[in-house]
């Protein structure tokens, strides 16, 4: 089996040591113009990015995504990354980078807004073939409460059983709501995934927390 940690910070922590990742913001909301919505790439410098319309009043602030697929496949093997969200799909392709040792999912909000991924699952698979599936019920922030955090974020790391998996997919329900008259941009609102190699991960059926 593997070992997973939920984790509720007021605010996020930089996540270093990854080989590949797959995320969601805000972005402009799908406009072209503006910066875009998901990403995928091997580090922040290094990615490919599309655009998401999400849905919501844009002269009044406001945001509901409702509830939209969010899934990352990761081979390590290939280099080649697909992530697809809402029905958008992009792809990065870089170099071979070994196997996976962990994998750490997050949700944030730096503004008034709730955010989820539910239904999580994470399948480790070495050569095409699944070694190992594992699931949990998700992960959510509401940083709606005026006497609550005004920023949260919840967190998940997942290590295999394994070290010798060399491709992971995470899958998971994402749904994102700001009321109208809050103007999220960029990270105000965010969903990723960061996928650590062996070398740099746990050891095999362990977990840590920063």
């Amino acid at each position: 089996m593997s070992y997973v940690m939920l984790m509720d910070q007021d605010v996020s922590d930089d996540v270093n040591g990854y080989t590949a990742f797959g995320e969601a913001i805000v972005g402009g909301e799908g406009s072209t113009s503006g910066p875009p919505d998901i990403y995928t790439g091997s580090d922040e410098s290094d990615y490919n990015y599309d655009y998401v319309p999400w849905g919501g009043n844009v002269d009044d602030g406001g945001l509901n995504t409702g509830s939209v697929t969010f899934k990352l496949d990761a081979n390590l093997a290939t280099g080649v990354d697909v992530l697809t969200v809402a029905g958008h799909t992009v792809t990065y392709n870089g170099g071979a980078s070994g196997t996976v040792g962990s994998v750490e999912i997050r949700v944030g909000a730096d503004v008034a807004a709730q955010v989820s991924l539910q239904n999580i699952s994470v399948r480790f698979l070495q050569g095409g073939a699944e070694q190992e599936y594992d699931s949990a019920p998700g992960l959510f922030v509401d940083t709606t409460n005026p006497s609550g955090p005004s920023a949260q974020e919840a967190a998940m790391i997942v290590t295999p059983n394994s070290q010798a998996n060399d491709e992971v997919v995470v899958r998971g329900s994402l749904q994102m709501n700001a009321a109208d008259g809050t103007y999220a941009c960029m990270y105000d609102l965010f969903c990723q995934a960061f996928i650590k190699p062996a070398a740099a991960g746990a050891n095999s059926g362990t977990s840590t927390t920063t």
